[in-house]
């Protein structure tokens, strides 16, 4: 009895799926929706084994975060974090009837500060510019400047720095000593 329990749990073992099949297999259906992906998945973790093909959908609709599940034998499912490439495009030149959010949407491109800004300054629209050329995602990055215009700043930044969200305090709806109207309709 002993015995029989074991050997079917060597077979198993063997039939586990890889990280690194998971990572294949989520390529090629990112491909296949037009995406390209980098999952973030270490490719010496097992997984269970899974006799039906595997279901690999977007969580949101982005590929940023992936829902991997299966149904049979065992039912499963992992979510996986990936980075998304964007796709190169050439430069679009800027004109009279083009926005610079729009120029800013499409590139690989984030806001920048345009001068050197001290705490506590109210970001307005002459002190931003859009800067093309970055070689790598800007974390925490602005790519539209309407996100930051009106924003007051935490901490002093420097001309020619990408605007952060952690440089920008945070937009709430009601601000402390504000005066407020409650009413039930």
């Amino acid at each position: 009895m002993l015995i029989c329990g074991l050997i079917t749990g060597v077979a198993q073992a063997a039939e586990r799926i890889s990280g690194h099949e998971i990572v294949a297999q989520i390529i090629a259906q990112a491909k296949e929706q037009g995406q390209d992906v980098i999952p973030r998945l270490a490719g010496h973790k097992l997984f269970y084994p899974c006799k039906t093909k595997l279901s690999i959908a977007p969580k949101f609709e982005d590929w940023k975060t992936i829902n991997v599940s299966c149904a049979h034998p065992y039912k499963w499912a992992i979510a996986v974090r990936a980075d998304v490439m964007m796709p190169a495009i050439e430069p679009k030149k800027a004109n009279s009837k083009t926005s610079i959010n729009e120029i800013a949407r499409h590139q690989n491109s984030f806001v920048v500060y345009n001068v050197s800004l001290k705490r506590g300054t109210v970001v307005k629209a002459n002190d931003l510019i859009v800067q093309t050329g970055f070689s790598s995602k800007v974390s925490g990055g602005y790519r539209q400047v309407s996100d930051v215009i009106g924003r007051r700043l935490t901490k002093s930044v420097s001309a020619g720095s990408p605007s952060l969200a952690r440089h920008l305090e945070i937009n709430y709806a009601i601000l402390k000593d504000a005066i407020i109207d409650v009413t039930l309709t």
